[in-house]
């Protein structure tokens, strides 16, 4: 299951407690798995930064990391790693509202 397509499925307000603790433990297996690449783009732009050429300011070399293919991807995955622990946080409150 794709990940926005499993978020679009928590929105609905009529899920039953078996479902909303299946997505919940997909969603946070997900947001796990997320997490990870997020520390592995972060790594890989340490080391961009690290290669600033002499005369070049911090500012300029941010900008080049965020015009790169992987300084794409961690702004794409910061932003779902954002909405799954929003959504995460939903299920817990929908579950603790159900017990």
């Amino acid at each position: 299951m794709k990940l926005e397509e499993a978020l679009k499925k928590v929105r609905e307000e009529n899920l039953d407690k078996q479902q909303l603790e299946n997505y919940h433990l997909a969603l946070s297996g997900l947001l796990a798995d997320m997490k990870i690449e997020v520390a592995s783009l972060e790594k890989e732009k340490a080391i961009f930064m690290s290669r600033k050429e002499a005369g070049q300011s911090v500012a300029d070399r941010k900008t080049e990391w965020g015009g790169t293919s992987q300084g794409q991807r961690l702004i794409e995955m910061k932003g779902k790693v954002s909405a799954t622990t929003t959504m995460v946080g939903s299920i817990k409150t929908r579950l603790y509202s159900i017990y």
